[in-house]
């Protein structure tokens, strides 16, 4: 018997007053992009699916629920991207909107509110609380 592989989860922060600049983004990414009919929806917390039954990429989209950001979750057991930073980068190159996300090196003692924000000034390290 074969062992399901692990699943993965990227999440990035994107400055947006709406949501739709996600969703946007993310039906020309995923063109079978549909609603999870299976999650509650609300107009800001939306919970979408991509792929088919051999591989389903799950994918909540969450309007501000920090200050002037909304949050992007994709969650599978393959992503199209191998971290935060790369989905960030994706991100902001076909959109311009300023991302920011994890610096991907956590460990224990690390500084929780490091972040990378990825803008039209280039990628910084911020601390983000």
């Amino acid at each position: 018997m074969n062992d399901p592989m692990p699943l993965s989860d990227l999440e990035i922060y994107v400055k947006t007053p709406q949501a739709t600049t996600i969703t946007n983004w993310l039906s020309v990414q995923f063109p079978d992009l549909r609603l999870d009919d299976k999650q509650r929806q609300s107009t800001r917390n939306q919970h979408f699916l991509s792929g088919t039954f051999d591989q389903i990429l799950r994918i909540n989209v969450m309007e501000q629920p920090v200050r002037g950001f909304c949050i992007l979750t994709l969650v599978a057991t393959e992503l199209p991207w191998l971290s935060d930073l790369a989905l960030a980068e994706a991100f902001f190159a076909k959109t311009g909107a300023t991302v920011r996300c994890s610096d991907g090196q956590w460990s224990e003692g690390a500084d929780p509110d490091a972040w990378l924000e990825i803008s039209a000034d280039g990628t910084t390290e911020i601390n983000w609380k």
